[in-house]
């Protein structure tokens, strides 16, 4: 029996790509409410752009006629555009975001509550502990009563057998 301890069984699991790949989109897509921050990286700030999604716009465009039928012209054109687009959340500003519940999208800030401090931020540790040790080391080998490792115990081998 060995006396390595056994590895945790994920470890020994290993994910195909495209298999993670669907894991993360599928853990990312189930909160109903998500808050979006500021993001510089691209990928994701295009990914935070088509989850919030995209508003239909109606535009009335009107046509002029000029000379022997003169006249106007009235059409509708409908097109479809991202609600947010991902360069206005690379450019967000520090505690401001968006808020998206069900298929409402809502911009929000909140404010900076600064925590009282309990301790101190940084405890710096002396490095002289680990230069020179605080205990005494230990005597060398060679001083060691009874030990076995002296050239006094070495074992001679035969001149013919090799080590």
């Amino acid at each position: 029996m060995s006396n390595a301890h056994p590895q945790p069984a994920w470890k020994e699991i290993s994910i195909p790509p495209s298999v993670a790949l669907a894991a993360r989109h599928l853990l990312r897509s189930q909160p109903a409410t998500k808050i979006f921050l500021r993001t510089t990286e691209p990928r994701t700030a295009k990914w935070v752009s088509e989850s919030i999604g995209e508003i239909e716009i109606e535009r009335l465009r009107e046509t002029h006629y000029d000379g022997s039928r003169s006249g106007r012209n009235f059409a509708l054109d409908r097109l479809t555009e991202p609600l947010v687009l991902p360069s206005e959340v690379s450019g967000l500003d520090d505690l401001r975001g968006f808020l998206k519940y069900g298929n409402h999208v809502a911009r929000f800030s909140f404010p900076f509550v600064a925590l009282e401090e309990k301790g101190p931020s940084f405890a710096e540790r002396k490095m002289d502990d680990l230069i020179v040790p605080s205990t005494p080391l230990p005597a060398e080998p060679e001083q060691m009563p009874g030990n076995r490792l002296t050239p006094e115990y070495a074992v001679q081998l035969p001149e013919n057998q090799m080590e």
